[in-house]
């Protein structure tokens, strides 16, 4: 089973028996109304038309009425009573429709008329049972109606032909309803896995991008060796900071400035990776191709900048310490796709070293003292028109033996 589906196995379930219980109420509002008008009928017909023929059916339809009354109590309350409600035409509906029509044969003029009747009423039967959305049970409708439809015919004087054809009959609706059944579910199905699959992408991609994959023909994320800028961002002196507070003022406090900041890394294009702690990680030019995510990720980061100076104003007005982030930038060639436990979990991520490299320039803002560090394949990439640069001492960077050249943007 694909992971998407694995994953929402239990919202699938969880739908199917919300669908379940809607379609319960339906049909038990559909045999109460049908019932009373044939109760209604029935009192008509005896007392006002004086129709012998139908008295012997008034106690019949009356606990019928009764007990759909209290079946369509049931369902309303009770979860289980609705996921059980395909058993009641089984066992309720059946039995008393087989019982009125029993007791009209002998009082009826025309005894296969009635056993007709009888016929089309146990079809219809068949497709109530199917609202309960479980073939079983609406399997369990067609063989009781069934064999009440031969007995009916038995007691008519119909000889066994006509018995076989309307075990055909039943059967053949039986099959139509197993396939709307089976239709439904796979609907319900289809609509929970989408709905699953846009969730998992507003997870990562601004809602433009999002929508372009969600609509994409292949839809496919396998990985694949892009070139991209990653951007690497870290919240200075959090390990102090957040020491003095209350966990659920530090919860409080990443999450106003997350939601200042992915706002910013969405609108440039960028591709949110991870939340590392107090650190970020964003990509640019994947899934989606972008010529100048260089460009795009220095822009992002000058605007995170810039928008923490109003969240820290926010934070001054309250009484609360400014806050001071590090970003990092370098731009390569790193594999992207769905990495995980295909049994599990699948991200959306980048790996490689071009994303090594980013998350240790991040750590060298503090040392460079400037809040954006950018390495010189994402200079050039972005070239001289985009702002002025400060070139930085080339700084030997962990994990590499020869210095990097660095630059900082002159952000004014």
């Amino acid at each position: 089973m694909p992971l998407v589906e694995a994953e929402t196995a239990p919202l699938v379930a969880r739908a199917l028996e919300a669908q379940r219980q809607r379609t319960a109420r339906v049909l038990a509002q559909v045999r109460l109304a049908g019932v009373a008008a044939a109760l209604a009928l029935g009192l008509v017909r005896t007392y006002a038309a004086g129709e012998t023929d139908w008295r012997v059916l008034l106690p019949i339809l009356g606990g019928y009425a009764a007990g759909a009354l209290g079946l369509f109590a049931a369902v309303r309350v009770s979860a289980r009573a609705a996921r059980w409600a395909g058993l009641g035409v089984a066992f309720i509906d059946v039995p008393m429709v087989f019982l009125a029509q029993w007791v009209s044969l002998p009082v009826s003029p025309s005894p296969g008329g009635v056993a007709g009747f009888a016929l089309g009423i146990f079809v219809l039967l068949v497709l109530l049972g199917g609202l309960s959305l479980d073939a079983r049970q609406m399997l369990l409708v067609a063989v009781t109606g069934a064999a009440g439809e031969v007995l009916l015919q038995r007691a008519a004087g119909i000889r066994g032909g006509a018995w076989a054809a309307a075990v055909v009959v039943i059967a053949c609706a039986a099959g139509a309803t197993a396939h709307l059944i089976g239709r439904v579910r796979a609907l319900v199905t289809g609509v929970v896995v989408e709905q699953r699959k846009r969730e998992r992408l507003g997870r990562y991609f601004s809602p433009a991008v999002a929508e372009r994959l969600a609509t994409r023909a292949d839809g496919a994320a396998a990985p694949d060796a892009q070139e991209l800028t990653v951007l690497f961002s870290d919240i200075r002196d959090f390990t102090t900071l957040s020491g003095a507070l209350p966990p659920a003022d530090v919860v409080r406090l990443l999450n106003e400035y997350y939601g200042h900041m992915v706002e910013k890394i969405f609108h440039h294009g960028g591709t949110l990776d991870k939340f590392i702690g107090d650190g970020m990680m964003a990509y640019f030019g994947a899934p989606l191709p972008d010529p100048d995510h260089a460009g795009h990720a220095l822009d992002c980061a000058i605007a995170m900048i810039d928008e923490l100076g109003r969240l820290n104003a926010e934070r001054a007005a309250r009484g609360e310490p400014a806050l001071r982030i590090g970003v990092g930038l370098h731009t390569g060639v790193a594999v992207v796709g769905d990495i995980g436990s295909p049994a599990r979990r699948l991200d959306y991520t980048a790996i490689g070293d071009t994303v090594n490299i980013a998350a240790r320039l991040e750590g060298v803002t503090k040392e460079a003292g400037t809040p954006i560090v950018v390495s010189a394949a994402t200079r050039e990439r972005i070239g001289d028109g985009r702002c002025a640069w400060r070139a930085l001492p080339p700084t030997v960077v962990r994990g590499k033996r020869e210095p990097m050249a660095l630059y900082a943007p002159v952000i004014s």
